[in-house]
């Protein structure tokens, strides 16, 4: 064994068989004791490079994994099954689906397409308790929202079909009320939706991403065979990031570890920040329950952050005992110890207003940077609750030409490069949609003037016309100079060009046909590098959604793209972002503690700490799961103060060197 690895790691990495719990800190190297694990095994003899099974829960998390392993063992090893739990129960669906009437050719819906198949179905769904009594589409989301978590809990339609009829049984047997009886009404309602929601799946050859679960949990329940096919295949499985599984994720990975139960989970309770997304921290809680005989391995020393930074998070993440692993058993020691030699500075920054508050985060980020020159604005962080927060700081970086990067992961939609491409497509698609036409016309590249706009604005309304039909009017009754004259019929001519192309080009074509016609990429190249390398990004995010549209249509034009980008944005969809913060230029990062999981930061600002800012306010589901229907069972507690508390952890523990508290007293 290397020895690189501390007394700890070692010990995880060379345990031979049988249950192991790994309980890594942040900052412990839990993925190079994986990755380590994986070649160890295999040098061993132990396992096979095909018997090994490594389950995490990002693409970029699956693809680090598989690198990381590829360099530790020798040339040709290309058998192990590293992937997300989503790919690994596609791909087991597609090759063993058929034993529970599943097509190999199944369709995968993506939350868009679950949306526009209910969009489309709605009248279906038989609703009267739950009838919007508005426009429906944002209330779609809400009831997918909720089928989603039911199938995170491993229920599927039956299950809650007759959950619901339990109800009602026992409700006929006692005395009935309005309240009881209304209650019914509203269960039995949901149930048969969500019978409808998966019947319309189905039909149309499709799965979600909770069918992924669901089903392969099926497949394994009633399917010995299967069953027993997959356990001699994966004689070792491992699961990183463990806190952040469903309990549907956790059935499938028992069932299929069992009977020898080779199981390697790696995972900190208190890093569990994602109940939003049907995580369940019960399952890290309950581990050594479900497996008695499991060896259990802590990881507790940090080569990330400075001593004073770990004592400071342990003592605030302490806060939530009993419900932590460590707080019932007088064994267990998670506090951390640094490898870090430096020590660590911690501050409050406590301001009268919001705009102060960002005043004072520019003010130390520039005494940091003046106190040492080789300090890179990439060393920053500003971690904020939500992403509304970002606002204040952003608009005080620009004020003062500091290099900044918002990380958010959604508002694509709202880019203004991508909004100044959607306008010469609407365009392109309805000449007569006055807006886009405007927003065109103003466009840097084209140059019309805004005096000149507003001319022609009030000449189309003071004749009834269209912005499109009144650049049509005869040149004399204009009054524009010539030279925005040609460049009104430059723009005519180019729309024409397009329009001819688009009932028969692929929507994807036309758009990067349009952006260089339009001369919208040589303009945007002619920018400085960071803003010209984001709004690159962004149209480049906004071609690939095209390019899914595409996927799923034979008949893929602009008009047919956008009718359905249309329906999109009326449910309220604003549009995923991805983003690599290792990649691009040295920037101060914006993002959400969310994030910010997994990364780390010479110095890190967590700001906004103020009550209903973080912490917030707990919210729950719009349409919850019943009491009694999820088999999930948890300690009593305030879980999501305790979340939110996980949260503040998690952000902590980012910053090596520096963590600045900040907050404001009037946020207006």
């Amino acid at each position: 064994m290397s020895d690189d690895l501390n007394n700890e790691q070692a010990q995880a990495v060379t345990h031979a068989a049988g249950p192991l719990l790994i309980v890594a800190g942040a900052g412990t190297g839990k993925t190079t004791v994986i990755t380590r694990r994986i070649a160890w095994l295999i040098e061993q003899g132990i396992a096979r490079p095909e018997q090994i099974l490594a389950l995490t829960f990002t693409d970029k998390a699956a693809g680090e994994m598989e690198e990381r392993v590829d360099l530790l063992l020798p040339y040709g090893y290309v058998d192990i099954h590293i992937s997300t739990f989503h790919a690994f129960c596609e791909k087991m669906l597609r090759e063993y689906g058929a034993e529970i009437g599943l097509s190999r050719d199944f369709k995968l819906a993506t939350e868009l397409d679950a949306w526009l198949l209910t969009r489309q179905e709605l009248e279906r769904f038989e609703l009267d308790y739950f009838r919007p009594l508005g426009n429906p589409t944002k209330y779609i989301r809400s009831l997918l929202t909720h089928f989603s978590r039911a199938k995170d809990a491993a229920i599927d339609p039956d299950t809650y079909l007759a959950f619901a009829e339990e109800k009602r049984a026992n409700l006929d047997a006692a005395a009935s009320n309005d309240e009881a009886t209304s209650e019914l009404a509203r269960l039995r309602e949901l149930a048969n939706a969500f019978q409808t929601y998966q019947t319309i799946l189905l039909e149309h050859d499709t799965l979600d991403f909770g069918d992924m679960m669901m089903f392969l949990l099926k497949l394994l329940r009633e399917r010995p065979r299967v069953l027993a096919d997959l356990r001699k295949r994966f004689l070792h499985i491992l699961v990183d990031e463990f806190q952040d599984t469903n309990f549907a994720q956790y059935e499938i990975v028992k069932l299929l570890a069992a009977p020898q139960n080779n199981l390697t989970v790696v995972g900190d309770d208190d890093q569990s920040i994602y109940k939003f997304r049907g995580a369940s921290i019960a399952n890290i809680l309950q581990f050594q329950t479900d497996f008695p005989s499991a060896r259990r391995i802590i990881l507790t020393d940090n080569y990330r952050s400075c001593q004073s930074i770990l004592d400071t998070s342990y003592g605030f993440i302490q806060k939530n005992n009993p419900n932590r692993l460590e707080a019932g058993d007088a064994t267990l020691n998670k506090r951390l110890a640094s490898h870090v030699e430096k020590s660590g500075v911690i501050e409050h920054l406590h301001c009268a207003t919001a705009e102060a508050e960002a005043e004072a985060v520019l003010k130390k980020i520039l005494e940091l940077r003046e106190k040492d020159p080789k300090t890179a604005w990439s060393d920053f962080a500003i971690l904020s609750r939500s992403n509304d927060a970002a606002s204040t700081f952003i608009a005080e970086f620009e004020r003062n030409h500091v290099p900044y990067q918002f990380l958010a992961l959604s508002g694509l939609y709202t880019k203004p490069a991508v909004l100044d491409l959607l306008s010469l497509l609407r365009v392109i698609d309805n000449l007569y949609d006055s807006p886009s036409f405007y927003r065109l016309l103003g466009l840097p590249m084209f140059e019309v003037r805004a005096q000149e706009l507003s001319e022609l604005t009030h000449l189309a309304n003071r004749k009834g016309k269209s912005l499109f039909e009144a650049c049509q009017i005869s040149r004399a009754a204009l009054h524009l100079e010539q030279e925005t004259l040609e460049k009104i019929d430059d723009i005519l001519r180019l729309i024409s060009n397009l329009r001819l192309e688009a009932p028969r080009r692929k929507a994807s074509e036309l758009m990067i046909r349009a952006s260089k016609d339009s001369g919208l990429i040589s303009h945007i190249n002619g920018w400085p590098e960071l803003e010209k390398y984001e709004t690159f990004r962004h149209l480049q995010q906004f071609l690939e959604r095209v390019r899914r549209f595409e996927q799923r249509h034979d008949h893929a034009v602009l008009h047919t793209f956008l009718e359905e980008f249309q329906e999109e944005r009326a449910a309220g969809e604003d549009g995923a972002l991805a983003f690599d913060v290792e990649s691009g230029p040295d920037v101060v990062k914006l993002m959400t503690i969310h994030a910010s999981k997994g990364l780390e930061f010479r110095y890190v600002f967590v700001v906004n700490l103020v009550d209903r800012r973080f912490p917030t306010q707990a919210r729950g589901e719009a349409i919850p799961l019943p009491e009694g229907l999820v088999k999930e069972h948890l300690p009593e507690g305030d879980w999501h103060l305790e979340e939110e508390r996980r949260l503040f952890y998690v952000a902590m523990t980012r910053a090596k060197e520096g963590l600045f508290f900040t907050s404001a007293e009037d946020y207006g």
